[in-house]
């Protein structure tokens, strides 16, 4: 085994500090405790932490999961820009990517549901 690359590491901590994962002096902070239990990337796992702390877990969750899997849209040649209207449609002039797929998941399991 060869150790990390020093540069790769240095990014590593530095990403960590502004996420408020470690301190000035590499310390592990609370969040950073979170956030090593988690079998997540960083940046989802913070989502998903301050999703739970805002009580807005649910759509929080929708959209972790999307974002760790592949688009949830097939477009199909030729019909691209019907498929951007109806994208601009679900996220109801958010302008959100995150929200359009957090609305279109409450669409959907409303349509399942009944």
């Amino acid at each position: 085994m060869q150790p990390p690359d020093p540069h790769a590491v240095a990014l590593s901590i530095n990403l960590l500090e502004k996420l408020n994962a470690l301190d000035e002096d590499e310390n592990l902070m609370p969040l950073g405790f979170h956030l090593a239990q988690l079998p997540l990337d960083l940046h989802t796992g913070k989502m998903v932490l301050m999703g739970a702390i805002l009580s807005c877990l649910d759509p929080i969750l929708t959209v972790a999961a999307n974002l760790s899997f592949k688009d949830a849209f097939v477009i199909p040649l030729g019909k691209e820009e019907r498929t951007d209207w109806k994208r601009k449609q679900i996220a109801q002039n958010s302008k959100s990517n995150h929200l359009m797929l957090a609305q279109a998941f409450n669409i959907l399991y409303a349509a399942v549901l009944g």
